[in-house]
């Protein structure tokens, strides 16, 4: 197989005997096995195709400086704002109006952009990397459908070969203009291609949920949660990535009193028949005010978030005080096996769970529970409670597991990992702790309720 080193190309006596009996078979195998090789191996510059995007992204922040020419600092505030790096944006601003005096930066409408009210070459440019990666930018902004194809090549092309010139004989601000000025088109082109591959695929999973599901399971559990804690109050829910809405329209028919909000890029803004708000939006920059949901879902949305430090300080930032996140996602031990696009990342369990709970936040990770063992192995449901405040947010439950909890157990020393630790036999009876493991299965997900979150 081309491309394969020659000790990766052998394959076992059996399975060579069935495929010389299938051809078909062994070259559609070899056809997936070369494109997952090819998505997972890292570029000419080192670096695996889904960290392109956040390495040029702390490669533009150190090499930028108040020295650089006023129309780069306005081309990275323009990316910076397109990314939600709002602070960013700002500081790049402060220092183009510091050396041109000019007014502050405004985002260009697309019929004021020259890139994008200029023709298209009929040959896409590959040797200059910068005017490849203008080129598919003004390909994917304005929706031309003929030269997809050719910006996607032309994007491969850009993810493997735009870190080259940053080696170590480039320090912090030792970077050419025209250097960082080819980030900053990546950086936008990068972010439309995400948007572009959306559009072209279309919806890729049916409109209804089975009963069954156990990601289903698991965000009901996770509203039942949010209600209790509520009381009778109607919880605000946020989706995001919510595609057509399968999981936002089952909640209506469980909790016809919660306040149900979807947010994706292709949505229609608006409220559909079941009582669902649509707004069209995207996981970097989420359009609503701080500490605004009760509960947040992300199902299978973060490993296209082409940022993910961004993405998990937008969903914590919409939460309010003693909220929770829900996030399920894949597992990234097994992205090798699969064919996905290049910029999709899946997460070490342990990771992830340390960026949502970067904030103070106290959460659990966990396989979701399928049926099939492939499936239970590969998704992972992230679980963070947010700190509560008192007077504001959602208020904890005054009796139920947790409260027996409080008086049950001594000091915080209750969540330290060594079970020992977790319930003085001073403070209990035989009975109550008999009764603990019901309780916490009836309590929310199946022994990981928040009282033993970080067990």
């Amino acid at each position: 197989m081309p491309g394969l080193p020659a000790e990766h190309t052998c394959l076992p006596g059996g399975v060579e005997g069935e495929f010389a009996r299938r051809p078909r078979l062994a070259a559609r195998a070899l056809a997936a096995l070369g494109r997952s090789v090819h998505h997972l191996a890292p570029g000419r510059s080192g670096v695996p195709p889904w960290e392109v995007v956040p390495r040029a992204w702390s490669l533009l922040r150190e090499g930028l400086g108040p020295h650089w020419p006023p129309a780069l600092l306005a081309l990275a505030a323009k990316a910076a704002c397109s990314y939600g790096l709002g602070e960013v944006a700002a500081q790049w601003e402060r220092w183009r109006v510091g050396a041109a005096g000019a007014p502050s930066f405004r985002h260009r409408e697309p019929e004021a952009d020259p890139v994008l009210r200029a023709p298209l070459e009929a040959t896409p440019p590959e040797g200059d990397l910068l005017a490849a990666a203008r080129w598919a930018y003004a390909a994917y902004r304005q929706g031309n459908t003929p030269c997809w194809k050719q910006a996607d090549r032309l994007m491969d092309h850009l993810r493997r070969e735009v870190l080259r010139p940053f080696g170590k004989r480039l320090g912090p601000g030792e970077a050419e203009p025209r250097l960082l000025e080819t980030l900053c088109w990546f950086l936008l082109a990068a972010r439309w291609e995400v948007y572009r591959a959306f559009q072209r695929r279309g919806p890729m999973v049916p409109p209804a949920l089975a009963a069954d599901d156990p990601r289903w399971q698991l965000v009901q559990q996770a509203c039942r949660r949010v209600c209790h804690r509520l009381g009778h109050a109607a919880p605000a829910v946020l989706d995001v990535g919510c595609g057509p809405g399968r999981y936002l329209n089952r909640l209506r028919r469980h909790f016809p009193r919660a306040e149900l909000v979807g947010v994706d890029p292709l949505a229609r803004e608006g409220t559909s028949p079941a009582g669902v708000h649509f707004v069209r939006g995207e996981a970097l920059r989420l359009p609503f005010a701080s500490g605004q949901f009760h509960l947040v879902l992300c199902i299978e949305t973060l490993e296209h978030a082409l940022l993910p430090d961004q993405a998990c300080r937008e969903l914590l930032r919409v939460v309010r005080p003693g909220g929770m996140v829900l996030v399920i996602d894949k597992h990234a031990r097994y992205r090798a096996a699969s064919v996905c696009p290049p910029w999709e990342q899946w997460f070490q369990p342990e990771e992830l769970l340390e960026r949502l709970c970067r904030h103070g936040g106290r959460g659990t990770c966990g396989p979701v529970p399928f049926a099939d063992p492939v499936p239970r192995r590969v998704y992972w449901f992230w679980q963070v409670e947010l700190p509560h405040r008192a007077g504001t947010g959602v208020r904890p439950a005054p009796c139920g597991l947790r409260g027996w909890f409080r008086t049950a157990t001594r000091t915080k020393s209750q969540f330290s990992k060594r079970p020992t630790a977790r319930v003085s036999p001073r403070r209990t009876t035989a009975s109550r702790e008999r009764q603990l493991p019901e309780g916490v299965e009836a309590w929310g997900l199946g022994g990981d309720g928040e009282p033993l979150a970080n067990c």
